[in-house]
């Protein structure tokens, strides 16, 4: 019975917390525009001096940047670059939308290369004189020169790149050593380097593999009710997805590698120090805990501040939306899904979480560490009772996030959600207990529940409820929490 009376308390202290959200007002998301986005330009290529792409449905004018500069703006998919002077020139095209409509994000690069033959011949020595053991060499190589890749740089990439591995292969854990081999590598190559890099895996690395995998399969007779064929559809169907939509892949793949360069640059060395000398701690109760808040506090702000833009992210969703579609041989309608609201949600999401983490300060793990050395019901209260001045205090200072995020969908959006939701939970229990149910039903639950339940009524009961939150926190927190105290207190009776 204690037991019971102990988990039915704790639970009452965490509701809260599982239930709200919030972050600070010093938000990375300060404003989302959720305006619909023109799509990127695709398939760049070169012709002697002639950059061309293809056109962007509902878009008449384009923006071409040349090593990161504008170049020119133009009505057609294509761009003369023949007054460009240099060696090496790397392109990207972006796509400028009419009045309502974003401007598409930034294509993939492409290069002109001078002397392209002799560095494709360069890149091939590189590649064989590391011991790159690659399905395709010469494509390989192709596609790092069409990206802006040269001998030289690529070069000096695999020399850093292979004293990057000697010290993570050396045995010995030494994160100050570490870190300078991969800032080191970092440092060795930009990012239009870096996508020249990634871009010839997944168009030649990757593809060979799986075509490979295919024939392998083909040559397997199904066997213990192994049905190859399936595994080959679907080892196919990667392969038209990657022929379909292999740019957004490459565009995706870097929004990633920018997300982890800018958190990489935001480390310092006095951080990694910080990290060596909590290690070295002989014993948790041995660490310096304001020196652990102090890096917990700068890791998280560093990932907080590198959030990439919701742009960036839609995009990677739209591409593993479309992956995923591939995988289960189910047409998903991305329109419906409304990507990018659920992305912004996302967004908001992660970052109320970086802001929950960030409120937990020295006095809270003090607490925490003190409650761990009582009785069983002195900890679970003074675990509590953090707990909820926490919440209470979060709440507080993340309002105006809370709101943004519920600003996202509409009214409508939210009542259509909120039965798909509902229908569909509630459906699957029925079909569960009712053999003689099946997915067909599930329109006919929904037109039930819509006629029964008035949405108005469900968001009444929301708003109740959040208020009464705040009203039970606001009351608990002025009585100094002597209810809590008060349960706590009869939950350690012995009524034996």
């Amino acid at each position: 019975m204690k037991k019971i009376f102990i988990l039915f308390l704790a639970v009452f202290g965490m509701f809260g917390i599982i239930s709200c959200s919030g972050d600070d007002t010093q938000n990375t998301v300060e404003e989302i525009n959720l305006d619909e986005q023109a799509d990127i330009p695709t398939n760049l290529a070169i012709t002697n001096t002639t950059l061309t792409w293809s056109e962007v449905e509902g878009v008449s004018d384009y923006r071409v940047y040349a090593n990161g500069e504008i170049a020119a703006d133009v009505t057609t998919n294509s761009f003369d670059f023949s007054d460009i002077e240099g060696d090496k020139i790397i392109f990207t095209v972006r796509a400028m939308a009419p009045s309502g409509t974003q401007n598409s994000n930034m294509s993939v690069t492409i290069a002109y290369v001078a002397n392209r033959a002799q560095e494709v011949l360069g890149v091939k020595t590189v590649l064989s004189e590391n011991n790159m053991d690659l399905f395709d060499s010469d494509g390989f190589a192709e596609e790092l020169v069409n990206k802006g890749m040269t001998a030289s740089e690529f070069g000096s990439m695999m020399n850093e790149y292979n004293l990057l591995m000697d010290e993570m292969d050396s045995g010995a854990i030494d994160l100050s050593n570490i870190y300078d081999a991969i800032s080191s590598f970092m440092d060795s190559m930009d990012r239009n380097q870096i996508e020249a890099f990634i871009s010839p895996f997944i168009k030649f690395e990757l593809r060979t593999q799986i075509e490979a995998a295919i024939a392998d399969y083909e040559q397997k007779e199904d066997n213990y009710g192994y049905n190859y064929q399936e595994t080959i559809q679907m080892n196919q169907n990667i392969l038209d997805f990657l022929d379909d939509n292999v740019d957004e892949v490459i565009r995706s793949a870097m929004i990633v590698v920018d997300y982890i360069m800018e958190v990489e640059a935001g480390i310092s060395n006095e951080l990694v120090g910080s990290f060596e000398t909590i290690f070295e701690a002989s014993s948790p109760d041995q660490v310096n805990i304001d020196l652990a808040v102090t890096v917990k506090n700068e890791l998280i702000n560093n990932l907080k501040d590198s959030i990439p833009e919701l742009e960036d992210v839609v995009i990677l969703n739209y591409t593993i939306v479309a992956f995923m579609s591939t995988l289960s041989d189910e047409v998903v309608n991305s329109e419906e899904m409304n990507i990018t609201k659920q992305t912004a949600q996302s967004l908001i999401t992660i970052e109320l979480l970086y802001n929950y983490v960030l409120a937990i300060d020295s006095s809270y793990i003090n607490v925490l560490l003190d409650a761990t050395q009582k009785t069983e019901y002195d900890m679970a209260e003074d675990v509590v009772i953090l707990n909820l001045t926490l919440l209470d205090e979060f709440l507080e200072d993340n309002q105006t996030l809370i709101e943004q995020m519920d600003d996202i969908y509409s009214a409508e959006e939210k009542e259509e959600m909120f039965f798909d939701y509902q229908v569909m939970a509630y459906a699957n229990q029925i079909i569960m207990q009712s053999p003689d149910l099946n997915e067909s039903e599930i329109p006919v639950i929904k037109t039930i529940m819509e006629n029964n339940i008035d949405f108005n009524d469900v968001l009444t009961i929301q708003t109740v409820m959040d208020e009464n939150l705040n009203a039970v926190l606001d009351a608990l927190i002025t009585s100094d929490f002597e209810v809590i105290k008060k349960a706590y207190d009869i939950a350690s009776l012995d009524f034996d």
